[in-house]
């Protein structure tokens, strides 16, 4: 006898499908020495949760998001980075309210919501970290790139280096 009926089987293939995701490691460009970022960066974290703007700064610099699933005694730590950005017009505070506002389905301005960046806000919250480093405003703009080359996240759909073929796209839809 089965403790699981057909049924219940599918929906539970059906859901985890919903949470595959696909990560691009390419080790040449952790390698490449014209991709290094060439300044100290001091990362702070915090998980990414409502009521938590008022402990991120008031600052210009970059972040991410990361998930860690929240499994104790295991081997070691893991982590999973799904999205990298900048504060450079706005700040590390108000960028994370965007945030917070997109994964409320609130957009940002007059934008609708990120379909990717809602789901993983939404998908993973309680378990999502906002990591952030403050930044001279020079240096963001480089930093943030240099990273997204480095890292290309799944989240993210703009890489500067990395154009795309036909072949690949699948990763990033």
């Amino acid at each position: 006898m089965h403790d699981i009926s057909w049924k219940a089987k599918r929906n539970r293939r059906q859901e985890i499908k919903e949470h595959i995701r696909k990560f691009l490691l390419y080790p040449e460009f952790w390698n490449d020495p014209s991709k290094q970022i060439g300044i100290e960066i001091k990362w702070e974290r915090i998980l990414f949760e409502d009521g938590n703007s008022s402990l991120v700064p008031n600052k210009k610099g970059v972040y991410c998001f990361v998930v860690e699933p929240p499994i104790v005694n295991f081997l070691f730590e893991t982590r999973y980075l799904f999205y990298i950005g900048k504060a450079s017009s706005a700040t590390l505070r108000a960028r994370y309210k965007n945030y917070i506002d997109e994964k409320n389905n609130k957009g940002i301005g007059d934008q609708k919501p990120r379909i990717k960046v809602q789901e993983m806000l939404n998908d993973y919250y309680g378990h999502i970290h906002f990591f952030y480093a403050e930044l001279n405003a020079t240096h963001v703009k480089d930093v943030e790139e240099k990273l997204l080359n480095i890292y290309m996240p799944y989240v993210n759909t703009s890489i500067p280096e990395l154009k795309i073929s036909e072949e690949y796209k699948h990763i990033y839809s």
